[in-house]
């Protein structure tokens, strides 16, 4: 146990440390070995409003009424209200400070770890602004603050823009940056497929990601890691069926364990794969998210211009990590699909005997004859 790191586990909408069945987040938690955390998601739970103790403390009211006045935006609000709003979000990031600060107490620590799902993953980012405020960067030295998130979405209607003094609410930020502490950056985004996403809103421009930018500068900084994945929210930190979970839950699920564990966060049983089976799985969600002739399928209109996807419109390559791994794993077929090369029968065979998914969707979605 590697008491340097604690990591943070941050839930999205109608998600909770319970879901270990259905989510990544809640899942890795359970599996998290060492100082850890997790924050309930809005409509998870009712998540008390900490931030009106802040308030109530900095102008001497009276902490307990505001605490558990049960007025909406008030008190312990009902989590079908959280989970439409998004109400909560900041007192979440108020509650990870505290605790933070209280592990910090009890033994310093070098890494803080975040990983989070929909506006889970946009609490880890203004957690981080948070945790830059606070002054954990004065105290720890060299600190390093390595986020994780599955489909950072603030949502149209949420609590992270309202704005706030930090010292009496909690607030500083943006959604759209990433604090200076923040020293590493991994993402997946969906495209949210138009035929396979089922909006919880009549219009998808409310329900766009973000791909948040560096600010000021970090000797520790590692460049951003961003994966476009096809797709709807949900689908890459969705484990259910185990073991026998969908392509997508299983790229997500090793994405993110594997930034995590790199980063020094403890797991009980591993759940990444080496590169040449990512590449397998690579080729079940092609299969799975084209059409019957083999053509991708477009990206949402809100989404398109803010998930940068160079092979978008590659009818076999998911993107940027999926080609990368042919290329180094496979350069024949690379050569074919770039075409600078012939498969003739004998690269045909060996490749069905070394990639065979790779091989199958090939075939299948008419990019190489059997």
């Amino acid at each position: 146990m590697d008491e340097d790191v604690v990591t943070i586990f941050c839930c999205g909408t109608a998600s909770n440390q319970q879901k270990i069945g259905t989510y990544a987040v809640p899942f890795l938690f359970d599996e998290c070995i060492g100082r850890k955390f997790i924050l309930d998601g809005p409509g998870g739970a009712k998540i008390p409003k900490t931030e009106n103790v802040l308030k109530a403390v900095e102008k001497g009211g009276d902490v307990k009424e505001k605490l558990f006045r049960k007025k909406r935006g008030a008190g312990l609000i009902s989590a079908k209200y959280n989970q439409a709003y998004g109400l909560g979000s900041q007192d979440n990031v108020i509650v990870g400070i505290m605790w933070l600060w209280e592990q910090f107490y009890k033994k310093k620590f070098k890494t803080i770890n975040l990983v989070g799902w929909s506006r889970g993953g946009v609490t880890c980012i203004m957690l981080a602004h948070a945790i830059q405020a606070a002054g954990f960067t004065r105290e720890a030295g060299n600190l390093r603050v390595n986020i994780f998130t599955f489909d950072p979405v603030p949502g149209g209607k949420n609590d992270f823009a309202v704005k706030g003094d930090f010292d009496s609410t909690g607030r500083v930020g943006t959604p759209h940056e990433l604090a200076p502490c923040v020293t590493a950056y991994r993402s997946i985004v969906h495209e949210n497929i138009k035929k396979r996403m089922v909006l919880v809103i009549p219009k998808d421009k409310n329900f766009v990601c973000v791909v948040p930018k560096y600010t000021g500068s970090n000797s520790l900084r590692k460049e951003q890691e961003i994966f476009p994945m096809p797709g709807g929210h949900a689908d890459s930190c969705t484990v259910t069926g185990g073991l026998d979970m969908a392509p997508m839950g299983r790229i997500g699920l090793h994405l993110a364990q594997q930034f995590l564990t790199g980063h020094g966060t403890k797991f009980a049983a591993s759940y990444t794969y080496p590169d040449s089976a990512v590449r397998e799985i690579y080729a079940d969600v092609r299969l799975a998210f084209s059409d019957k002739n083999g053509n991708k399928l477009g990206a949402s209109k809100y989404r398109e211009n803010v998930v940068g996807n160079a092979f978008r419109k590659d009818r076999f390559y998911v993107n940027s990590h999926h080609a990368g791994l042919v290329e180094t794993q496979l350069p024949t077929l690379a050569a074919y699909l770039a075409g600078n090369a012939v498969m003739d029968d004998g690269k045909k065979k060996a490749l069905k005997q070394t990639a065979a998914k790779t091989y199958n969707t090939l075939v299948e979605i008419g990019l190489l004859s059997a």
